[in-house]
Parts: structure tokens; sequence; C-alpha cells
């Protein structure tokens, strides 16, 4: 919805004249006609005279304000939350906004502000300004920068507007947290779907920001905000994002309610926090992150959860040179996994041991456990893939891993699998 829809919207519900508001406001009624048909935007000093005129509540401004979404409103917004919910910024951040959307985007093309000012042809202070919100992106810079980080329609219109799609206002109470949970449940339901077309964070970052105004009142809210931060830090983790990953895996852990923790997503958090915290940079290192692992296998409540801690241990005790006990926890994913009767768990599992196969020079145990089935979504196909180049070259079959090694960078391309493009390429290079 527009400014100018919610802002008509909110003028009938009060059965006004535009005559009568603009009298209020001291505006002119060509003026607010121009507005409420989007032909221009509300500047927020006039804006907030007509919203005092309405007479509308601390939330209907609210959501006008963030409808706005310019540089001055999402500040006013984010200065104004921090007084009222001092506590909830501290621990989730702030709400959304269209910058974290640019943000995102050249993440997830791994370019720094620096590599992405220079290729715009803008300084980075611009760029770091377009991603805290504090600036409005430069249209004649919009097609630049949509074809440099490879946006999507639906991303290339948010930019547009400035601003993150909210709720329609005819939507109240519970019933937009009911529809908003509905939302979460259907976005997990799509992950791969969403990942493929590349609108799995735009549709993340909408979720949160709507989202947010329900974890600053209520459990319920505080709740669903959590769920959708470990669903983003799961996006995250897939993407090989890890820092991203396990900033929204400690927010998800610090903003859930303290019934939490008898939920299955906060251990998920806690296992992405866990991963996070044992990195550094991308490499595992095991000091930091053997001994949370172990806390949580003891509070583990799923066997899908344990499996993965267990994998977990075992690759960081492989870090650590501890190589067959590594293995030996490896072993008890994979079998863990196999009694939970679930096919693909199985195989995840196995993946994962096959990995660290390959890590230790065993590629010749790792080709065994790595096969494909035609039913693997595009991200997991993938990494199977170049899993296979691998093995394949360490066994010396040439003509094996340069058809993986095909397929895999076809993957990429079709599914924007842009984090794998630098694994395909170092194995390229060994042909």
């Amino acid at each position: 919805m527009q400014i100018g829809n919610y802002l008509r919207q909110l003028r009938k519900d009060c059965q006004l004249t535009l005559e009568q508001v603009g009298a209020e406001a001291g505006i002119a009624r060509v003026t607010l006609n121009r507005w409420e048909t989007n032909v221009f935007q509300p500047r927020l000093p006039e804006l907030e005279a007509v919203l005092r005129a309405l007479k509308v509540t601390p939330e209907q401004r609210k959501q006008a304000l963030a409808l706005v979404g310019a540089p001055r409103a999402v500040l006013l917004l984010r200065t104004e939350t921090e007084q009222s919910h001092p506590d909830l910024v501290e621990r989730a951040g702030y709400a959304p906004a269209i910058g974290d959307l640019l943000r995102a985007m050249r993440q997830r093309r791994r370019m720094t502000v620096e590599q992405a000012a220079a290729r715009l042809g803008v300084s980075p202070r611009s760029v770091r300004r377009w991603e805290s919100s504090e600036a409005m992106l430069v249209e004649e810079r919009l097609d630049d920068l949509c074809k440099l980080f490879g946006a999507a329609q639906e991303e290339r219109v948010a930019l547009m507007t400035g601003r993150l799609w909210l709720w329609t206002p005819e939507e109240k109470g519970t019933q937009i947290l009911e529809a908003l949970e509905e939302r979460y449940h259907d976005l997990r339901a799509r992950r791969y779907s969403l990942m493929h077309s590349g609108l799995m964070e735009l549709n993340l970052l909408v979720l949160e920001a709507q989202v947010w105004t329900f974890a600053a009142h209520n459990a319920a809210g505080r709740h669903l905000l959590a769920q959708t931060y470990t669903e983003h830090a799961h996006y995250l983790s897939d993407q090989e994002r890890f820092d991203e990953m396990g900033l929204l895996a400690n927010r998800a852990l610090e903003v859930a309610p303290e019934s939490a923790h008898l939920e299955t997503y906060w251990l998920t958090a806690e296992i992405f926090a866990a991963h996070a915290a044992s990195l550094r940079g991308t490499k595992p290192m095991s000091g930091r992150g053997l001994e949370r692992f172990r806390r949580l296998l003891a509070a583990n409540r799923s066997p899908r959860h344990e499996c993965w801690i267990l994998s977990w241990i075992g690759t960081l005790l492989i870090e650590e040179d501890a190589v067959e006990s590594g293995l030996d926890f490896m072993d008890r994913s994979c079998q863990l996994a196999e009694r939970s009767g679930d096919p693909i768990l199985k195989r995840v599992r196995e993946s994962d041991k096959a990995a660290m196969l390959l890590r230790i020079g065993r590629p010749e145990a790792a080709l065994p456990i790595l096969n494909l089935a035609p039913d693997d979504n595009p991200y997991f196909r993938t990494g199977l893939l170049l899993e296979l180049t691998e093995a394949h070259l360490g066994v010396g079959d040439v003509s094996e891993a340069q058809d993986c090694l095909q397929q895999a960078y076809s993957n990429i391309d079709v599914s924007r699998l842009i984090h794998f493009g630098s694994r395909a390429d170092v194995l390229a290079r060994r042909f």
C-alpha cells in the first residue's frame, strides 16, 4: 500500500472531506489530492500536520511514517522506537528499512562497500548512507545498481519506492499477527523456490519489518520475530554468509520469550549461533565451538538436531587434528540419521562426512556416500556435485569430475547460487 492510499483511507474513516482536512492542517486541497492519488509524496512536516488533523492513533502514525520510507521518516521512527522500546532495540535491532535490502543485495554478491562504490562511480560514504537509510538512493544510479547486484523486479520496485511493503491497515490486532504467522509458514514451505527466484531475502526482511511492531507489545510477536530471525539465519547459512547468520541467530535468541527454550526453533538458533562463534572467517576454530556444541547436545530434544550437533562436533575435532575421534562422531551422526527413517537427513549428514573425508585426503572413502537423487533441491544438489567433482579428481577420474563440475556451474547460473561460484572456480583450476 502507498502512503496516498493510506491517507485517503484514514480520511474516509474519519468521514472528512479534503477541504476539511486541508483547513485543519493548513494545506491546499489540490496538494492533498495529489498526495492521495500518489502523484507526489508528502514531506515529513506536512504529513505530521495532516495526521494531527486526522487525529490518528500512535500506531496509525507509525504506519504512515513507515509508508513514506524517506530517510527523515526512518530516522524519526527509529529515534522514537529507541526511546519507547529501548530493550527491544538492544535485543532485536531496528525494524528493517529499505537500506537493509540494499545491504543484503550487495552482500549476496560478495562485494565490499568499496567495491560496490567503485563499480557505481560513487563514494563509499554514499553507499553506506544508502544502506543505513540515511539517504535516498539517487534515481539515476538505480539501473546501474540493480544490474550490478542482479536485482529481481520486486527488489527494484522496493528500491524505487524507498520502502519495504507493510500490511494493509484494514487488518487489525490479532488478525494481522495470525496473517503474518501464515506468511511465515508459507515462506518456510517455499524457501527453495524463493531462493531460486532470488526473492527469499526480500520476503524475510518484509516479514521482519511487519512483525517487529508486534514484538514491541507482546510475547506472541517476540515469538514470531525470533522464528523469522532463525529462518533468516538458516538462509544466510545456506548462502555461507556466516557473520550475518550469527547476528540474526543471536538476535533470535535475545528476543525470544523465556519459554522459547522448549521450542525447536530456539535450538536451531543456538546451533547457528554456535556455528558462527566457532568460525574465524569461514574456517572452523574448534576451541571456541566444541564446548558450546557439547552443551547443546545435552539440551537436544530431536534426532534431527542431535545428528546436526554430532556432525559439528566431528567437524571441529577433525579441525583440531583429532581425526579418528571426529570421524567417529560423524559416523554416529549418520547412524542416527539412518535410524530416524528420514532419507534426506541421512544424505545431508553423509554429505557432511564426505566433506571431511575430502578435507583429510580420503576421496576414495567419500565417493560411495555421495549420491545424487532426481528430486534434490538445487542447493543440495550443487553442493553434492562439487563434492563429487573433488572426489573424482582425488581418485584420478577426470572425465567424471568434469561432468560433475559442468552440472554444478549450470545449477549455479540457473538458481543464482553465487556463493558456490568460488568453490567451483577453485576446482576448475585443478584440471
